[in-house]
């Protein structure tokens, strides 16, 4: 258990990158589905986040 939380924090391989993306998506779309109705300037904070933790994981993929 030790090494599988290790790796998803430190990815060595592609697979592990994958299933850190869909995490991300999936909570991201949580997120964002649950705060449709609050105020602009939130909804817009947050996906501002969204966004700049997908550009992360685009840099990676370019690296």
């Amino acid at each position: 258990m030790k090494s599988f939380i290790i790796d998803m924090l430190l990815p060595t391989s592609d697979s592990v990158v994958k299933i850190q993306i869909l995490i991300a998506s999936l909570f991201w779309a949580v997120v964002l589905f649950r705060t449709r109705n609050k105020q602009k300037e939130a909804k817009l904070f947050l996906w501002g986040l969204a966004v700049i933790t997908f550009a992360w994981f685009a840099l990676r993929a370019m690296h």
